[in-house]
């Protein structure tokens, strides 16, 4: 997956970038209230590749490996699931089919259960890697490495 931002603060090679809005963020009608949309309210920290000399106000584009997403996906999509089926059979027996309402909060914590060990699980390893700022375009002037107000800068 690739994002376009503005580099706002660089120190060695550890940047921070603005993202920039998506495509379909245009004709979104939360785009004000929705961080991915709303122009200079997310940022994010990134690598930046070997190679690359970006400065502060460069339009670049940064990718999360496609190993990261999967792994990601697994953890936040699977782990839930499995135990969502496992709380709700669980509960089942314990309270020896007694009502399906029970079965269906041993379900539910089964999903928070695995929300919380996925959350945890993500912040370490390889979940835990930032994103690779991959290009620049340098031949955008870059403004005063102080700009925090532009929402991106014209050449």
């Amino acid at each position: 997956m690739k994002e376009q931002g503005i580099l706002i603060k660089i120190e060695g090679k550890l940047a921070t970038v603005r993202l920039s809005m998506g495509g379909g963020c245009g004709s979104c009608g939360s785009k004000d209230a929705c961080a991915s949309g709303s122009t200079g309210k997310r940022t994010i920290s990134a690598l930046v590749a070997d190679g690359l000399s970006p400065k502060p106000g460069n339009p670049v584009v940064m990718e999360i490996q496609d190993r990261v997403q999967l792994i990601g996906i697994l953890w936040f999509g699977l782990l839930p699931l499995a135990l969502f089926a496992a709380g709700y059979a669980g509960a089942d027996r314990v309270f020896n089919f007694a009502s399906e309402g029970l079965a269906a909060l041993g379900g539910m914590a089964g999903i928070a259960l695995g929300l919380v060990i996925a959350t945890f699980v993500s912040r370490q390893g390889s979940l835990a890697q930032r994103p690779i700022i991959i290009s620049v375009d340098s031949s955008v002037n870059a403004p005063d490495a102080a700009c925090e107000t532009c929402a991106g800068c014209k050449p």
